[in-house]
């Protein structure tokens, strides 16, 4: 069975989906038995090109011949061989997998000292290991993982890891994703527990990073002292703070303490890997709930999202809520502050005015409960995290006030009217902050007769907040060009290049943000919505040994022109590609580390000098928009609700104004592959500006089947290889299957060209059924599983042209799935 399917993109709606479905629910009498079904599916979005200025074309390649070639096993796969998201009757365990061309790597997180590990010598290249499925990682050999800290003679091991602690079905966003495409794997596991031999823990906070190139594996144990998460004493912005963990705190000496004009200061600290929680959480509560006359409070919504309430009136339309966004990080302290001068409320966060409410209004003051971690409401969840310094005023503080207490918290100059303040002096002296003394950190792996080994002593006092880091990494061929022999400068820009042993490889670091490391360029992303022009990286490679080879470089650019839309290109200087690949990996999710492209790929070193241009392009390659697939990080300082994110998201864009489309290959969000939509050089509105981020159509799958509990079956054993990730035609190859069992074969080859005129999406996709599936709720691609759906009408045909163009269902109301029911 082969088809095309053609969806088009209409002016009525504001946006659209641009695929369509197939479903073989009125089959409920009939299944699917071993059989193959292919199809060749297209998404297209009709947009007009609006004329603008030239860009100059890219240059055309040269023979291969002239650049030296990589070797075919300069490969990797990143993958979980029994699926990322799971049934709650799947029981298999949940593995990390890393296989490369020349060895593979398994980390089960319920047992993380026991690994599997080996060399794979064959003749595998890139598409032959893609096709092999897990074979090749069948036969690796029991390792041992080494993760030990000694202090005061007593060695603790790393004998856990957060995702092996957690039994809910998203426990696997703890080990997350950083990078995963042709080159790198770079996975981290969090929160990792120590204990020695008697079962005594280590109070720290640690995480497992690994970093895998072809050729080694590099892992970093990042730990630093840390207080253990206890209800209890815990070190407070000064002094000693409170540690709530699970029972919340009612401070009940402020109950007859209620002025009508307020100011309520509150300092938070909430941990990295607090739990994910679906709903809001309550850091401080005053009066009842947000519905109830004279209530004031803090609360914490999924994403780290802080907002204040207060209530004047004592109906429910009578809640003011003030949003200040994101807490900007994790770990780290924040003073919140809401005051009201019986006219405006005003909300600041770490002494910065988030915003105001005009209310103008008596306040009626309460006299009820003032609790922190959470609300009087049984059904509140608890916000967990450290809490300190909690002071009333009867009066509203002045903004250089509150700024003042930001800066400085342990000094607190003017306290007129200062009613009521919870320092937890009380936990003074019972509270000792941990601090390790010449601590021994040790990380290694054995398998066989090899044996990789790292140990640092950690010279006089380790202190709580300071984070170090040891690091080993495990070289399976020793054929690496010998550091000394290598220098690599950037020619035409600032910054420098270092070899890090953390990345195992060689890193530039540009970041816009820093005048020591900005671009060099002649024109202004900010002044240049089509982004035709580029950001050059002139590398020279200067190999000073007798012997040739390449050498792993990284370019880790963090600002850039645009992220939606980026694709970095190895070229000879005078812009001609080499054809060498360039890794597209990117992330925009993280507040700390803003958003980046991390660019990998190797760089040949002949004997003396080379030159090599890494051209990064946006919007347009040449006079084209550009199309590009992305491997898209969710890894955040925020968290996602209750699964966490941190799987598999890829991201293509057709120029760099938003994301195109966006495939969630973990089903680590949603249960849809296919989740935001979007159109090309389009408008978020008829008066905004030209070429921009809009609004999403949202939702789609590709093969739906039941199980026979009546649970979806979602992906094992998926590998993706992304043989080209742009600028001109991307490819991107997905092969796995779906169930526990692996009852369907999947095979699937996206693809998505530069275009001018409308969006293609190319789907090329094959199920080889290994056993019979009922047909009910069963569908081969569909639309309409997400939110915010609006598509009139879908159209259908083949390399011919178009066959039919029908109205969507009645019954395809927003929201519902499937948008089309059965194609006729």
């Amino acid at each position: 069975m082969k088809m095309t399917i053609l969806t088009s993109h209409h002016k009525n709606p504001p946006f659209s989906m641009f695929t369509s479905s197939m479903n073989t629910s009125h089959q409920d009498n009939r299944s699917l038995r071993a059989t193959t079904i292919r199809a060749l599916l297209a998404a297209l979005c009709w947009t007009p090109l609006l004329a603008s200025a030239t860009s100059p074309e890219p240059a055309k390649p040269i023979p291969a011949e002239i650049i030296p070639q990589l070797s075919p096993k300069d490969f990797s796969f990143g993958y979980f061989p029994n699926g990322w998201r799971k049934n709650a009757n799947d029981t298999s365990a949940s593995i990390l997998s890393i296989e490369t061309g020349y060895y593979g790597f398994k980390l089960d997180v319920d047992n993380l000292s026991k690994p599997s590990f080996g060399l794979l010598n064959d003749d595998s290249d890139y598409k032959s290991a893609l096709a092999s499925g897990i074979g090749r990682m069948e036969a690796l050999s029991p390792a041992d993982l080494k993760i030990e800290v000694k202090l005061d003679g007593k060695v603790y091991r790393a004998v856990s890891c957060a995702a092996g602690r957690r039994t809910d079905l998203g426990r696997m966003s703890d080990v997350r994703l950083w990078e995963s495409a042709r080159f790198v794997q770079h996975f981290d596991c969090l929160d990792l527990k120590f204990a020695d031999e008697a079962g005594n823990q280590l109070s720290c906070l640690a995480n497992l990073d690994m970093v895998a190139w072809p050729d080694s594996l590099t892992l970093t144990a990042n730990l630093m002292p840390a207080t253990a998460p206890l209800d209890g004493a815990a070190n407070g912005v000064v002094g000693a703070g409170l540690y709530i963990v699970g029972t919340p705190l009612d401070l009940v000496a402020s109950k007859d303490i209620d002025p009508a004009s307020f100011t309520a200061e509150c300092w938070y600290k909430f941990p990295e890997n607090k739990p994910y929680t679906p709903n809001d959480v309550v850091i401080l509560s005053r009066n009842q709930n947000k519905d109830t006359d004279g209530h004031y409070g803090f609360t914490l919504s999924p994403g780290n999202f802080v907002s204040a309430v207060m209530n004047v009136g004592g109906k429910k339309e009578d809640a003011f809520i003030i949003p200040a966004g994101r807490l900007p990080a994790a770990d780290a302290w924040h003073l919140l502050a809401l005051t009201y001068d019986g006219k405006t409320m005003s909300f600041y966060v770490d002494g910065r005015l988030a915003g105001t409410k005009a209310i103008a209004r008596e306040r009626k003051p309460g006299g009820g409960a003032l609790l922190i971690g959470k609300s009087v409401d049984p059904r509140s969840l608890l916000a967990q995290g450290v809490y300190d310094q909690i002071r009333i005023w009867d009066r509203a503080l002045t903004p250089q006030e509150i700024t003042t207490h930001t800066q400085q918290p342990g000094n607190i100059a003017n306290r007129a009217g200062l009613v009521f303040e919870e320092n937890f002096d009380a936990y003074n002296g019972k509270f000792t902050p941990p601090i390790w003394t010449n601590a021994e950190v040790t990380v290694g792996l054995k398998s066989g007769s090899h044996d990789w080994t790292s140990k640092q002593v950690m010279q006089g006092q380790w202190k709580e907040g300071e984070p170090k880091a040891v690091s080993v990494t495990c070289d399976v061929r020793n054929a690496r060009l010998p550091q000394k022999d290598i220098a690599i400068r950037l020619l035409n820009q600032g910054s420098p290049v270092t070899f890090e042993p953390a990345n195992n490889c060689y890193v530039t670091r540009v970041n816009e943000a820093n005048p020591l490391t900005k671009v060099k360029r002649t024109w202004d992303s900010g002044k240049c919505p089509d982004l035709r022009e580029y950001d050059d990286f002139l590398i020279e490679v200067d190999n000073k040994g007798a012997q040739s080879g390449s050498v792993p470089f990284l370019l880790n650019f963090t600002n850039p022109g645009s992220i939606t839309g980026i694709c970095p290109i190895l070229c000879k200087p005078d812009g001609t590609p080499t054809g060498i690949p360039v890794q597209l990996s990117k992330n925009w999710h993280h507040n700390k580390l803003m958003g980046y492209l991390r660019a990998y790929t190797f760089l040949p070193a002949p004997t003396g000098k080379s030159t090599y241009l890494m051209r990064v392009v946006y919007g347009f390659y040449g006079n084209v928009p550009q199309g590009t697939h992305a491997q898209l990080s969710l890894a955040s300082d925020v968290r996602w609700g209750n699964n966490g994110g941190n799987g598999r998201w890829d991201q293509i864009a057709v120029g760099a104004w938003g994301e195109t489309l966006c495939l969630d290959m973990d089903y680590s969000l949603s249960t849809n592959v296919i989740t935001d939509n979007r159109g090309m050089l389009t408008r978020s509105s008829k008066d905004g500006p030209k070429w921009c981020w809009v609004e999403a159509g949202w939702g789609g799958n590709w093969l739906e089947t039941k199980d026979a509990a009546g649970k979806s079956r979602f992906f094992t054993s998926v590998k993706t290889a992304y043989l080209s990730q742009g600028p001109c035609l991307s490819e991107v190859r997905y092969d796995g299957y779906y169930g526990k069992t692996r009852e369907v074969d999947l095979k699937c080859t996206v693809r998505v060209p530069r275009c001018d005129d409308y969006v293609r999406i190319l789907f090329d996709q094959s199920y080889t059924f290994q056993a019979a599936i009922p047909t009910k709720a069963c569908w081969l691609f569909n639309i309409g599983g997400g939110h915010r759906l609006a598509t009139p009408r879908v159209a259908y045909g083949n390399r011919d042209g178009l066959i039919a163009e029908i109205p969507a269902p009645a019954q395809a109301t927003e929201g519902r799935r499937p948008l089309v029911d059965r194609l006729s």
